[in-house]
């Protein structure tokens, strides 16, 4: 790797960030570079040293960032792809692939608030086994609170319809409710994978993007030294956007019809 932009005065400086930008430990770059120490602490010591001088912290990303460049020149990648992707993914926002939902309990649309079934095949199922345990353990020893299951709340429930407000059991909150989206299009859809707990959605660092996006647009550097204005406030209303969808339970409720 060669530069001829800025190369340091000192030849084993140059080499040392040359190596470092290649990828080498900061310790055998340093004797790589023809720097002598009694031991590897000792090298391990010097090296860090010396990467943390400015002159040659600066050049070494410079090395890295020629380095970026060529890497994304011959991918195809070109500067203004990676800004927009990471514009994306920081206005993206993940309630739209993972979160909770209220959607109505049992007792919500049941009539006379008593509990709802789903279909008349789930109460036969359910009084069925009630009959089974009945027989099985006879009637004087069934505990009291095991109760003959009863239709009248009706047939009909689903998860797709909203609390009812006026619900005497759950005071209008409903059942709270995990919800998956997967969508591959999404900016911040990066795949699923399957633990112990269930699926999980696994989603890309909006905060890793933010940075990125500050280093590229140079929003770290001094205000004097921006030649682009506006990109601090940009990257300020970024971050207060991120902070106010996660300072929130994300919780939304169904969108449904709400039929007695």
């Amino acid at each position: 790797m060669t530069s001829s932009r800025n190369p340091l005065l000192n030849p084993r400086h140059e080499h040392f960030a040359q190596l470092v930008a290649k990828g080498l430990s900061q310790q055998r770059a340093y004797v790589e570079a023809g720097f002598t120490a009694a031991t590897p602490n000792v090298a391990a010591a010097n090296a860090s040293r010396l990467i943390r001088s400015h002159k040659v912290a600066a050049r070494v990303r410079e090395l890295c960032a020629e380095v970026g460049a060529q890497i994304a020149e011959e991918a195809g990648v070109s500067r203004d792809t990676v800004l927009q992707e990471c514009v994306d993914i920081v206005e993206a926002d993940a309630r739209d692939l993972v979160g909770l939902r209220h959607t109505a309990c049992r007792y919500c649309w049941g009539q006379g608030h008593a509990y709802h079934w789903r279909t008349r095949d789930e109460f036969e199922d359910a009084h069925a086994a009630w009959q089974q345990a009945q027989r099985t353990l006879g009637g004087p020893r069934l505990p009291s609170f095991v109760r003959e299951p009863s239709d009248r709340g009706g047939i009909g429930y689903s998860r797709k319809r909203e609390p009812n407000p006026e619900c005497p059991s759950c005071d209008g909150e409903g059942d709270v409710q995990v919800y998956v989206t997967v969508d591959d299009k999404h900016p911040l859809y990066a795949g699923v994978r399957q633990t112990r707990y269930g699926v999980e959605v696994i989603l890309k660092d909006q905060l890793k993007a933010l940075d990125m996006l500050g280093r590229i647009t140079g929003a770290y550097r001094p205000v004097q030294d921006q030649g682009t204005s506006g990109v601090q406030d940009m990257l300020r209303d970024f971050v207060e956007t991120i902070r106010s969808r996660t300072s929130k339970s994300p919780i939304k409720h169904q969108e449904a019809e709400n039929k007695e």
